[in-house]
């Protein structure tokens, strides 16, 4: 196998494990997203607006709702929310980890 050979493999690989991280990393926010009892139908449609694509060789994973920052990054100091729980930074910080890993294991 010549080097270049070897490079793509190793660039298939990554892309491979990349987008199997990018949509469980999606599909664990949107099953940790929160839906407010009181106003179910503004967090259901919230949970909704979860989107992911491919935007060149970077995997986007957005949500258009307006407060989804706040309720994503989770409470910090007075500001923010404890409706998620967990917040979402831990789940991104949790599947970053989980990539990283990933990407050691099967590529390097």
């Amino acid at each position: 196998m010549t080097f270049a050979q070897l490079e793509r493999k190793i660039t298939r690989n990554a892309d491979k494990i990349v987008s199997k991280h990018a949509q469980t990393f999606h599909a664990d926010i949107v099953s940790a997203w929160a839906v407010d009892q009181t106003k179910p139908y503004l967090g259901i449609h919230s949970k909704l607006l979860w989107n992911i694509s491919k935007k060149g060789t970077a995997w986007v994973v957005t949500n258009s709702a307006s407060y989804s920052g706040i309720l994503f990054m989770g409470r910090v100091g007075n500001r923010g929310s404890n409706q998620l729980l967990a917040g979402g930074y831990p789940i991104l910080k949790a599947n970053t980890l989980r990539l990283k890993a990933d990407l050691k294991r099967n590529t390097l």
